[in-house]
């Protein structure tokens, strides 16, 4: 059961000695010539392998991808597409059904050498010997495209009209269970002067969203199975929801309370509000109390009303639940984008994802990541550690969000604020753009690596020019162990530490904001808090170890 592919469609790649049928005992003679028999077998076996690496892309920590055939008419598409109209629209029947633009599908697996996916080697009752891949799970990155603002219609050979077309970017994951879950979801509108990509699946795409809306409107429907099932209910968008952000009867709006004209002329300066904050991935569930934490959880996060929302510590965990997923419940109005840095390796039959995310209620231009330097020989640098970059686009132009968590390791935190700094600068391009640095960097603000990040220290012969949003307003804060019997007794602590909340009183400052402007465009921090203000606990268990960051920007 374990190895059992999520779908039909997903075949996996199997390499058994030869033996006899089942019915039959082993024959005399392939004792004696079944070893020289097998040889070959296994000879072209390892070729096949060798020839197969190729074909793999190393994702994250211990997580290959590859490529698999889409079949846009089979019931796994339908299911897929149907858990992406309803996380986009919800049962609304007014809005118009959309083009699929496109599709793709990717199998995860597991790895130990970031090349071959690991092998599991077992034996039948017959002493059969099987090798089999193992599994977790598949990928799906697609594209549902509205005409703005009428209602598109097909023409006979799919060819899409010209116009402004609204395109809703979303990646879904199926686990072993059959859960699906949305990882990501953007939205950005365009004028298109042709069909181009947008008709390479045309018109069996047209129809497979068809039947996926007809589908998710048959109340007698069972061909989704979205992540929730059991537990938390996807995002979903009522009809009265979609108009009360302004929304033409009839089409689809972004999930953007704030419309972004990027014709009109460009203001100054604009407020921006942003949230940094670690959720502590799943705790609390083995003490039953996760559900109601995430749940208060989501209300917290609503209640900041940032613009921008940097979380660290983010789960997929096909057993647990999908954070991004639920809580995007909490945050409608959001596009996001979660990015997983490391799958854990002692767990490889059960999917269990750690990574980064990022909501938005500005529109998210593009998203990319980088694997940060890790050495597997250092305990304190056993996971996988990544950074996330998010281009988000505002009033005045784009900005560049980096979100990241840092490891347990000196050395490996050095080696990756070098790493961050180099992309933040190729990034950057020669034009410009202001940058942020947001996350739990696991370092105190007297470590090398937090002293180069603030423009206080040289590493490898390099400075940034990055600037602590905390101590721009406040002293440095005394850490835990600075306080006379007094403080202690009475509780006092200065304001900015951030961890950890599972004590009696934080004494560490390991959370962080760091961010420039450009030549052209100035970036300004008015005031920061750390949020929530009071360690709040949800039965007994804190809402997570580490406090928010939340501050307001001029950009």
């Amino acid at each position: 059961k374990l190895l059992s592919p999520p779908t039909d469609q997903i075949a996996f790649l199997e390499c058994s000695l030869p033996s006899p049928s089942v019915h039959s005992k082993r024959p005399e003679h392939f004792k004696m010539w079944g070893p020289l028999l097998v040889l070959p077998l296994l000879l072209l076996a390892v070729s096949a392998v060798e020839q197969t690496k190729s074909t793999w892309n190393f994702l994250y920590g211990q997580t290959l991808s590859r490529a698999l055939p889409v079949n846009l008419s089979s019931e796994e598409t339908l299911r897929v597409v149907e858990i992406a109209l309803e996380h986009v629209v919800g049962h609304d029947k007014n809005v118009y059904a959309p083009w699929l633009a496109y599709f793709d599908r990717h199998v995860l697996q597991h790895t130990q050498d970031e090349e071959a996916p690991t092998t599991h080697v077992f034996q039948d009752h017959y002493g059969r010997i099987h090798r089999r891949e193992v599994i977790f799970g598949v990928r799906y990155a697609l594209e549902l495209a509205w005409d703005l603002p009428a209602r598109h219609v097909l023409a006979a050979h799919g060819v899409a009209r010209t116009g402004e077309t609204q395109r809703h970017r979303l990646v879904l994951t199926r686990d072993r269970t059959g859960n699906i879950a949305v990882l990501s979801h953007t939205v950005v509108a365009t004028t298109i002067a042709s069909s181009g990509a947008l008709t390479a699946f045309l018109p069996s795409g047209a129809q497979i969203v068809d039947a996926a809306w007809d589908h998710l409107h048959n109340p007698q429907s069972q061909f989704a199975v979205p992540w929730g099932t059991r537990h938390a209910c996807p995002a979903q968008l009522d009809a009265d929801s979609l108009r009360s952000l302004h929304a033409p009867r009839g089409w689809v709006t972004p999930l953007v309370p704030r419309q972004v004209n990027m014709h009109a002329p460009l203001p100054t300066h604009v407020p921006l509000r942003l949230l940094s904050m670690n959720i502590w991935n799943t705790n609390g569930y083995d003490k039953g109390v996760y559900r109601p934490r995430m749940k208060r959880l989501g209300h917290v996060l609503a209640a900041a009303d940032a613009d921008i929302i940097a979380l660290q510590e983010v789960r997929h965990d096909a057993q647990r639940d999908s954070q991004a997923h639920t809580l995007a419940s909490s945050l409608p109005t959001y596009q996001f984008v979660f990015q997983a840095a490391m799958a854990y390796p002692e767990k490889i039959f059960v999917r269990v994802e750690e990574g980064l995310a990022v909501f938005s209620r500005l529109p998210i231009l593009s998203h990319a990541y980088k694997l940060l330097p890790r050495d597997p020989t250092d305990p304190d640098d056993f996971h996988q550690r990544a950074c996330l970059r998010v281009d988000i686009a505002t009033p005045t132009g784009p900005v560049q969000v980096f979100v990241t968590h840092l490891s347990l390791s000196e050395d490996a935190r050095e080696e990756s604020v070098l790493a961050i700094w180099a992309w933040m600068e190729e990034s950057r391009g020669s034009g410009g753009v202001p940058q942020l640095l947001m996350g739990d960097l696991n370092a105190m603000p007297d470590t090398d690596a937090m002293q180069f990040l603030a423009g206080q220290e040289i590493l490898d012969g390099v400075r940034t020019d990055l600037t602590d949003a905390w101590t721009l307003h406040y002293p440095e804060p005394r850490p835990g162990n600075q306080y006379d019997d007094e403080e202690e007794e009475n509780g006092i602590r200065d304001p900015g530490l951030t961890f950890s909340t599972l004590d009696q009183f934080l004494a560490k400052r390991i959370d962080y904001v760091f961010f420039r402007g450009s030549p052209t465009r100035s970036l300004t921090c008015d005031a920061i808090t750390t949020y929530p203000s009071h360690m709040e606990r949800v039965e007994g268990v804190p809402l997570s170890d580490h406090l928010g960051l939340l501050l307001e920007l001029r950009v």
